[in-house]
């Protein structure tokens, strides 16, 4: 890897990548081995640290399969595999009318919940239309239809090489696995779990002060120029794309042969926020919204972190995606950045320049201060208030009650 990542950062990726395994974001074992090859420990497994220099999709995988597209008009059945050119002109080759994707199963409930995967597992986690007529022996799916449009689901019908308006069954079982019917695949079917790691210069910081008064929970907050930033995706989760991710099948990029870890990273420097926390006040109002105690401090930082995280785009006017977020859970830290080597001048966005130091632009503050506040009024945290597009940790254990219990609220 060119630019080497610091020891420093990558030891903080090592504490970060730890504590997701003790929190459940990532199967806690995997989890262990990787920190400890991180750190140079005595292990079996070997971690490797991949930028990919090239990013290719296929339709077919050992776990899925969405290779096959059906026409709006004639419903027939093409696979792309094949037939090439649909995928860069997605018309029928029968009629010319418009292809979407054809019908697949997806993985929802018991029993794989718990169940963790690697790569190599070659465990079918999404089931096709086509892998659906030949577990029931009725041949190549010719075609496909809705016969009533009120009801799309249960009015879907196939014709194959052997039967003709087969109506389709959208709850089964393959072996031990159970599926629902998904109508179109989406990317939202797979979800990455990436871990992130900080690590800068305090001497090359300028102190950020509210222009309200204190935060509580909230020692000190710093503007970074040059923060290093340490990406890394060790695994990532399978399920319904309307499944939360507790419900989803953990993957690992991980292979049982060769007992290697693949994790593709980014490295690079931006600017930054970087809050330091009040462990004590953070225990405190975690243990008060009754969080457990062994998720309380993972919780309150990454609750922290969304505060912050969330509002960035509505005071600068940029994408979301244009920020990202890391905690450090053993130095009481989080880091809110621009999601850009170099940075974007987002983070930078919602400073203002004070008599003696930077403030916190006020119509930020106000966001920040009003983080806690949900208008559906929602128990713990949600779409409207906290979760982010941002979280690489996908929204994971996030609790509004603790900005309120801060008195933020």
């Amino acid at each position: 890897m060119q630019n080497r990542p610091s020891q420093r950062v990558v030891a903080r990726l090592a504490d970060e990548v730890e504590n997701a395994g003790m929190q459940n974001l990532l199967p806690h074992t995997h989890a262990a081995e990787i920190s400890e090859a991180l750190r140079g420990q005595a292990t079996s497994a070997q971690v490797e640290l991949a930028v990919p220099k090239e990013v290719r999709c296929s339709s077919q995988t050992v776990m899925v399969k969405t290779n096959l597209v059906r026409c709006r008009r004639c419903g027939k059945i093409t696979d792309i595999v094949s037939s090439a050119q649909i995928v860069s002109r997605p018309r029928c080759p029968s009629c010319g009318s418009e292809t979407v994707p054809s019908p697949i199963w997806a993985i929802t409930t018991t029993p794989l919940i718990q169940t963790v995967l690697t790569e190599d597992s070659r465990v079918p986690l999404v089931l096709s239309l086509e892998d659906y007529s030949q577990q029931r022996q009725l041949g190549r799916v010719t075609r496909c239809y809705i016969s009533n449009l009120s009801r799309p689901i249960t009015g879907l019908r196939i014709d194959t090489t052997q039967t003709t308006n087969q109506t389709i069954d959208p709850h089964h079982r393959l072996g031990s696995f159970r599926y629902s019917l998904s109508m179109s695949p989406t990317e939202g079917m797979v979800r990455p779990i990436s871990i992130t790691a900080f690590a800068y210069e305090e001497e090359g910081c300028s102190k950020v002060s509210p222009i309200g008064g204190e935060l509580n929970g909230i020692e000190e907050v710093l503007f970074c120029r040059g923060l290093e930033v340490l990406q890394v995706t060790p695994a990532y989760r399978i399920g319904h794309p309307r499944f939360s991710s507790s419900y989803r099948v953990p993957v690992v990029s991980y292979s049982r042969n060769s007992r290697r870890y693949v994790l593709f990273t980014r490295h690079f420097r931006t600017d930054g926020l970087i809050i330091k926390a009040d462990r004590q006040a953070l225990l405190e109002a975690a243990e008060a919204a009754g969080i457990p105690e062994a998720q309380r401090f993972w919780t309150a930082l990454h609750t922290l972190s969304h505060a912050f995280l969330v509002k960035l785009p509505q005071a600068t006017g940029l994408e979301g995606a244009s920020f990202s977020e890391a905690l450090s859970v053993p130095y009481s830290e989080i880091a809110v950045f621009d999601n850009s080597p170099g940075g974007l001048g987002g983070t930078e966005g919602v400073l203002i320049t004070g008599e003696r130091a930077l403030n916190l632009n006020p119509n930020f503050e106000l966001f920040l201060r009003r983080a806690w506040d949900c208008p559906l009024a929602c128990l713990r945290a949600c779409k409207a208030c906290l979760f982010s597009d941002s979280c690489y940790m996908l929204n994971w254990r996030l609790d509004r009650r603790v900005l309120i219990n801060l008195g933020w609220g």
